[in-house]
This record gives C-alpha cells, sequence and structure tokens, in this order.
C-alpha cells in the first residue's frame, strides 16, 4: 500500500511541470495566433485606408480642377457678354452741326490762371449739335466740358466741376482746332483750354 502512495505521489509530482509546460504551450501559441490575426487585421485595415485616402485625394483634386475650369469659363462668359454689350451701343444718328469735331486724336494744353498750365489729351464727342469735351487734366477742374455748337463753330459748354461756362470767344472751332475760355479774376483774365488735331489727308 505504502508502496502504491509513493508510486502515485512520485506520477503526480512528474506530471505537474509536463502540464503546465503544456498549458503554457499552448497560451503561447494562441499568443503568436492573436498577434498574427492582429498583424494581418492591421495590414489590410492600413491598406484599406490608403485606398480610401487615394480615393478621397482624388476627388479633391477633381473637385479643385473643376472647380478651376468652371471659374475660368465663367470669367470668359463674363467677358464675351461685356464686349457684345458694348458693341451694340447706337451710334449718332443725328446731323452733325458745324465742323465734325468727333474723335480722340485731339492734344493741347489746359491753362487754369494763377494756378497751372498742363499739357492733355481729349476725347470729343460730337451728337448733332451736342458736344461732349473729356481730358486727360488732373487739376482742380477742366475734366469735362458739355455743352452746344452752332453751324458757325461758335460753342458754349460748361465745365462739369465748377458748371461755370466757357465759350470760343476767341474764334470758332473748327475741325482742327477747339479753343475755349472763361473769364475768372473780376472777367480781367481768362482759364483756356486750346486743343488741336492734324486729320489725314
Amino acid at each position: 500500500m505504502s508502496v502504491v502512495l509513493v508510486v502515485f505521489f512520485l506520477l503526480t509530482v512528474c506530471m505537474q511541470p509536463v502540464m503546465a509546460q503544456q498549458v503554457l504551450s499552448d497560451n503561447k501559441k494562441k499568443a503568436v495566433d492573436n498577434t498574427t490575426v492582429t498583424a494581418e487585421q492591421e495590414k489590410r485595415f492600413k491598406a484599406e485606408s490608403a485606398q480610401e485616402t487615394t480615393s478621397d485625394s482624388d476627388s479633391k483634386k477633381w473637385l479643385i480642377y473643376g472647380g478651376g475650369i468652371a471659374l475660368g469659363v465663367g470669367v470668359a462668359a463674363a467677358v464675351a457678354g461685356g464686349g457684345g454689350g458694348g458693341s451694340s451701343t447706337p451710334a449718332c444718328e443725328e446731323p452733325i452741326v458745324g465742323p465734325d469735331l468727333s474723335g480722340s486724336d485731339w492734344a493741347g494744353k489746359l491753362d487754369l490762371y494763377n494756378r497751372a498750365t498742363q499739357a492733355v489729351t481729349a476725347i470729343v464727342t460730337h451728337c448733332g449739335n451736342r458736344v461732349l469735351i473729356q481730358t486727360t487734366s488732373t487739376l482742380e477742374y477742366g475734366q469735362a466740358f458739355e455743352g452746344t455748337i452752332k453751324s458757325s463753330g461758335h460753342m458754349i459748354v460748361h465745365d462739369q466741376a465748377t458748371l461755370q461756362d466757357w465759350t470760343t470767344t476767341r474764334g470758332p472751332a473748327t475741325s482742327t482746332s477747339i479753343r475755349i475760355y472763361d473769364l475768372v479774376n473780376n472777367f480781367h483774365n481768362l482759364d483756356e483750354l486750346e486743343l488741336y488735331r492734324t486729320l489725314a489727308p
């Protein structure tokens, strides 16, 4: 009986390390398997994330390119529309009174008494008996004049800044000469605008 107990005791002591090692080995194997699965899942997740990021990036690029194209088309359409609107402005259909002064080839000087003298160019619009003179002056006034002309070439126009009348007191306007004056300093002196041009033969 004692011999049996001794043998049982020895078997129990010997089997416990073996079982412990088996359990430890199984646990390690499971841990390795879990690690493998986790690594594969992480790899697959990264691949899917990269694909989604590429897709999102491509979408953003197409959105930017598409927006740029749309903007360019819009600007081109606006410019084309503006040009069409300008070209539809009707020309003057009234007969010109006096010499024809229309043109953008006028040049001369603006002399404001006791202020300054400045070289200028001018654009003149002439329709019927109405005349508009626009100069490049940067002085206090003398930039724009509007008024009428007679068949003789005599003009009376007013400065749109001061509303003072300027007239052709020293001779009528011709197709190559415009000289208008305003009496200042208690009618003792003159402001003057003299414009000239050369017409092609």
